[in-house]
């Protein structure tokens, strides 16, 4: 806070102004490549089109650098981590190595999902860049659901990772081509499209996804994409833990969450070069006389959070100025270097009374299991909405095809919330029995964004 002279009982406001500092921004990207024998039919062009992307991230000015983690199955083989390039060229090498090794068998469905889990662990990740795993398979691959032969869900492993900052895309076989390649001659323990299916992935870890059987012109637009997005920011968090001297006024937080004397933002994707900004008002306690300083950070997609002394991501910066009191005559004068001095005229009994204008409740979205359970003919879809919003409806099936999406009419108020859905796509036809993927929306009149993934089984 700059220096400027409050009284005890007046309300500031506290300005956050967040940007990103004109550096050279890093992305550590992280290739984790299955190996196995059935991948001979498509690991050379896979090789042909890194090397494009490689291409592509040289072009934008981007600080980058690329690792390689390589599996097969859990058994016999162990996977490989060959860690993170020094050079494009060290990186090529890598691949040409890993790709000689395109014989070891393994059957289907392959680790995986452990080696994701793996690579993040283990890779040498860069406190201050962003983290993008890239899974490249042709298999399902071995979770808690499929053929429990992991310790690993999928669903909750994918979450998990994009929690601490990573992005995961995925290449691989669609359902449908992994039904028509193998379906006929092998048995599975499960349904291809259930939870060992990694293109369920993407939607849970902010990727994208990518049919590894699509012609180049395809994998050329998918990269592109996908080179876009790496220097971007997909979870950022700014975190000001107010002193104990001030004590937030929450229908005037600017829609930060509140724990105890802290407050939070969260920004859900922050491209190169963009900042935002928040202001609060705050109480000055009773009782206190003397300095008060504050200070925050900012944690942008898992990197080391970065405060107000230093800032290699994010600069910090504070203003505060004194709400009117109408019992307090006062002249201010404020030179450019943040200084003020102030003259007080206060009766003896005097009071100070706060003002502010309340601001709308945060856009909160919860999801309650739907009912029936399993449904027949129709399923009430329930929610809970933290603020007005608009609200629509997706349904997959769990091999990721669209089958219905639709809008509730009108701005949804506040509160307990139920929609129906007849069981029927988007021709009106009935589905079939099985358990479908849903996703609730919203969006408030202040442009938040909120959204919740669930499940509906259906019996006919």
């Amino acid at each position: 806070m700059f220096p400027l002279v409050v009284q005890p009982g007046d309300t500031v406001t506290i300005c956050l102004d967040v940007t990103q500092p004109s550096v050279q921004p890093q992305a550590d990207i992280t290739w984790v490549l299955d190996i196995t024998a059935s991948m001979g039919a498509n690991i050379g062009n896979i090789q042909t089109n890194i090397n494009t992307f490689t291409s592509q991230l040289a072009s934008q000015g981007i600080n980058y650098q690329q690792g390689l983690y390589t599996f097969d199955d859990n058994q016999p083989e162990p996977n490989v981590n060959y860690g993170f390039a020094s050079s494009d060229a060290q990186f090529q090498g890598f691949l040409t190595t890993a790709i000689g090794l395109v014989n070891n068998g393994g059957d289907l469905p392959e680790n995986g999902l452990d080696a994701l889990a793996a690579a993040a662990a283990v890779m040498p990740w860069r406190p201050n860049a962003s983290h993008t795993l890239i899974l490249v398979t042709d298999a399902p691959v071995h979770a808690q659901g499929f053929d429990d032969l992991s310790p690993l869900t999928l669903t909750v492993e994918a979450a998990a990772l994009s929690a601490q900052g990573f992005v995961v895309d995925v290449i691989s076989s669609s359902a449908l081509n992994l039904t028509a390649q193998y379906g006929g001659g092998l048995v599975f323990p499960g349904p291809i499209s259930n939870m060992g299916d990694p293109e369920l992935i993407p939607p849970l870890a902010g990727g994208q996804w990518l049919d590894i059987h699509q012609p180049g012109s395809t994998w050329s637009a998918f990269l592109a994409g996908l080179g876009n997005s790496i220097g971007s920011y997909t979870h950022v968090v700014l975190t000001d833990p107010l002193p104990p001297q001030l004590q937030p006024i929450p229908v005037d937080s600017d829609g930060a969450t509140i724990t105890a004397n802290t407050l939070s933002w969260t920004v859900s994707n922050l491209g190169q070069g963009l900042g935002f900004s928040h202001c609060v008002l705050a109480l000055v306690n009773p009782g206190y006389y003397g300095a008060v300083t504050n200070s925050a950070s900012v944690d942008a997609d898992g990197t080391s959070p970065t405060g107000t002394i230093s800032s290699p991501i994010f600069y910090v910066t504070y203003t505060s100025t004194p709400s009117p009191t109408p019992t307090a005559s006062r002249t201010v004068t404020l030179t450019p270097t943040y200084t003020a001095s102030e003259t007080h005229t206060i009766t003896p009994t005097y009071t100070i009374t706060p003002t502010y204008t309340p601001t709308p409740y945060p856009l909160t979205l919860t999801l309650h299991s739907p009912n029936p359970s399993p449904a027949s003919s129709q399923a009430w879809l329930p929610f809970v909405l933290g603020t007005d919003a608009m609200v629509d409806i997706e349904v997959w099936t769990l091999a990721g095809e669209p089958v219905r999406k639709w809008a509730m009419p009108g701005l949804q108020a506040l509160g307990d919330h139920e929609v129906l859905w007849d069981l029927r796509n988007d021709s009106g036809s009935a589905v079939a029995s099985g358990v479908f993927i849903y996703r609730i929306r919203a969006r408030s009149p202040r442009g938040e964004t909120a959204q919740g993934f669930s499940k509906c089984a259906v019996a006919r």
